[in-house]
């Protein structure tokens, strides 16, 4: 197999120094200038190899959204209480241990004024809510299913302010109070069950 070619090497280099860049200033502070000097790349190579910024946050948003419900996916775990654990780990991870959360919440801080994000956010946001409405279908079968839809909204909502939380300031962290507030509410749909 032959070399990757060149232009395939830049647009990844062009779209991990971008995730760098949203990470660090958010959607709207992430500039071509900002990214042309974390990436090393002028601004017209940026233009050559991904078109124009919205083409590139597009790009970006696809790196970032993959990976994140890659994460989900990677969960093996066939014990339904070890399966809730690790998605749980994997959705209140602390600052740094998911690779792509603060991307995540930048997105999603960002992305919510921005028309051409939002659908692309939504149709995120709707797959984690089936990885969740599985697991816990596995983890709690006796719960009503109102009582897990309801676990499932109260998750995504703890998601997604954690993620706005942690994108305010790099330097934040929860100090696991997310994780904790998950785990309370699974022990909603299985009284006695002691998670993590």
């Amino acid at each position: 197999m032959g070399r990757p070619s060149l232009a395939t090497e830049r647009t990844e280099q062009i779209v991990l120094a971008a995730c760098r860049c949203v990470a660090r200033s958010g959607l709207d502070g992430a500039t071509l200038e900002q990214i042309s000097a974390e990436s090393g790349l002028s601004r017209g190579h940026i233009r050559h190899y991904v078109g124009s910024r919205d083409n590139l946050m597009d790009l970006v948003w696809v790196r970032v959204s993959e990976s994140f419900l890659s994460e989900l996916s990677g969960v093996t775990a066939t014990d339904p209480q070890q399966q809730v654990d690790q998605l749980l780990d994997r959705l209140f991870a602390e600052e740094g241990a998911s690779v792509y959360g603060m991307h995540v919440g930048a997105f999603l801080l960002s992305g919510v004024n921005h028309d051409a994000l939002r659908p692309k956010l939504d149709r995120t946001i709707s797959r984690i809510e089936a990885v969740l409405h599985t697991s816990l279908e596995r983890f709690a079968p006796e719960a009503a299913a109102a009582d897990r839809s309801a676990v499932v909204a109260g998750l995504l909502r703890l998601l997604l302010g954690n993620a706005a939380y942690l994108a305010m300031s790099p330097r934040r962290q929860d100090g696991g109070a997310a994780r904790g507030s998950a785990d309370r509410l699974l022990r909603s749909l299985r009284p006695g069950t002691l998670v993590r």
